[in-house]
């Protein structure tokens, strides 16, 4: 779903597609940095990198870590965390969760959208369709009776 909502968003080109479709391999398989990189280019695994969270540190400073490289990264790490984001609030209807636990898994995800959002506002032109993403994920946090997110 995170690839569609890129499709969605309006951006062409294949690198942040890739990097969709890559966002959350490093966490999830046994693929590096440097296999991304050899296989893809510098600033995919540069970008897939930003994506994931050092487990090597203990978790309440690596969401820090994390919230700091995602204000830092470029703005296509930031379309794919949107992305990400909204395609995760969207699947909570799918999930078993009571309203709490769909309201506290968005309460962890705000500050990822905190630290991402000037970003994407900055490059709204090169986002044709970013309020499509917004508007999105406000359809999600509705059914679970949150407030919309603004551009």
């Amino acid at each position: 779903m995170v690839v569609d909502l890129i499709k969605k968003s309006g951006v062409t080109g294949n690198d942040v597609q890739i990097i969709g479709w890559l966002h959350d391999t490093i966490e999830d398989t046994p693929t590096d940095f440097d296999d991304i990189k050899n296989q893809f280019g510098l600033h995919i695994a540069k970008c897939v990198s930003a994506l994931t969270k050092d487990t090597r540190v203990e978790e309440q400073k690596r969401d820090r870590l994390y919230v700091r490289e995602l204000k830092k990264a470029h703005w296509h790490v930031k379309l794919v965390k949107i992305c990400d984001i909204t395609a995760n609030i969207l699947d909570l209807k799918n999930t078993e969760y009571s309203e709490k636990e769909k309201i506290n898994h968005w309460k962890r995800k705000k500050p990822y959208l905190i630290a991402i959002k000037y970003g994407l506002i900055k490059n709204k032109k090169k986002i044709p369709h970013l309020k499509i993403i917004f508007d999105n994920l406000n359809c999600g946090l509705a059914k679970f009776g949150q407030n919309p997110v603004s551009i």
